[in-house]
């Protein structure tokens, strides 16, 4: 537990260094709205959250060299969590934009 642990807080770290010494065009993404955890694998969910050619890239760029390092993807909620501490905009969409179909309790 305690490597995967490790594993989770390397990518999240690396994701932060990656996303705040991005270059080039502002990327854009979509999330559902924030009361639906979206707890993905970028690998499944990256192109989706993408609106822009930029945000596909970086996507790209993370999935890369967040396995490189760690053997894991980062999560679309650590993406989340650093485009909202980095002061990206995000753009809030319905889950079914996303492609998504969410789970009546």
């Amino acid at each position: 537990m305690s490597r995967d642990r490790d594993n989770y807080n390397a990518g999240a770290e690396l994701t932060w260094r990656i996303v705040q010494a991005w270059q080039g065009e502002r990327p854009r993404f979509a999330f559902p709205p924030r009361n639906i955890a979206l707890i993905a694998d970028l690998r499944d969910i990256g192109e989706r959250l993408a609106r822009n050619d930029a945000a596909k890239k970086l996507v790209a760029l993370l999935i890369d060299h967040c396995v490189k390092e760690t053997g894991q993807a980062p999560t679309a909620m650590m993406l989340r969590v650093v485009l909202e501490q980095s002061g990206i905009p995000i753009e809030y969409v319905a889950p079914s934009e996303l492609g998504l179909a969410v789970p009546r309790a």
